[in-house]
């Protein structure tokens, strides 16, 4: 399948920036294009060049998977408040394309 190929190309995409990282949030039809997954990308610039790291969550791990990073993130910022460590969201730069 060529990458121009429409069958190829994400349904869905959010892309947010984040400094130095990108991230990609895709939703993608399997190859039946009667079920769908999740690829979540990491994209980080390291002297020079673009690391890519990728994540595949699919259908039957959608649910456990939100409350598992939902927890985790709950987790770090509440030792974050534990330790007097402040921090603040940067600024929303997100790109939704469907």
């Amino acid at each position: 399948m060529e990458m121009n190929d429409p069958k190829n190309q994400p349904l869905h995409t959010v892309k947010i920036r984040a400094g130095r990282r990108s991230y990609f949030f895709d939703v993608r039809a399997t190859k039946a294009e009667n079920d769908f997954y999740v690829v979540i990308t990491e994209n980080k610039k390291m002297e020079g060049k673009i690391s890519r790291s990728k994540i595949f969550v699919y259908k039957e791990d959608f649910k456990n998977f939100l409350e598992s990073f939902n927890q985790s993130v709950s987790f770090a910022e509440n030792k974050l408040k534990e330790l007097g460590v402040t921090y603040s969201n940067r600024s929303q730069d997100q790109e939704h394309h469907d």
